[in-house]
């Protein structure tokens, strides 16, 4: 199976470091960004995943995912939030902060198969 490479972009070191833990026991090879301009200094075309929390210190996360669509065309886009991304945002899926963990690596895995 080959390599499935993941960004994980939240600004609370928490959150960020738990996900991470979690998506590298699903099998992922994860980097990790804190800011918006961290993320798209980290985007690049291996990516199979971009985790995006929707709220970070310099701006919505939802700003990324052209970025992500240009540089790293085959990542699936996950965006975190306290309700759901937002209508719109051209995300492949939204979850909800505080739901529960190993639902929500299912779903991470699911999306990039």
């Amino acid at each position: 199976m080959p390599e499935r490479r993941a960004l994980l972009v939240d600004d609370d070191v928490s959150n960020r470091t738990a996900l991470a833990w979690l998506l590298e026991d699903a099998g992922f090879v994860i980097d990790v960004a804190g800011s918006l301009a961290e993320a798209r200094a980290r985007l690049n075309e291996s990516l199979a995943l971009v985790v995006l929390d929707l709220h970070l210190t310099d701006g919505l996360g939802t700003t990324l995912i052209a970025d992500v669509r240009a540089r790293a065309p085959r990542a699936k886009i996950a965006v975190l939030s306290g309700t759901g991304a937002e209508p719109g945002s051209g995300a492949d899926l939204a979850l909800t902060k505080g739901a529960e963990p190993e639902a929500t690596i299912a779903e991470l895995v699911a999306l990039v198969g």
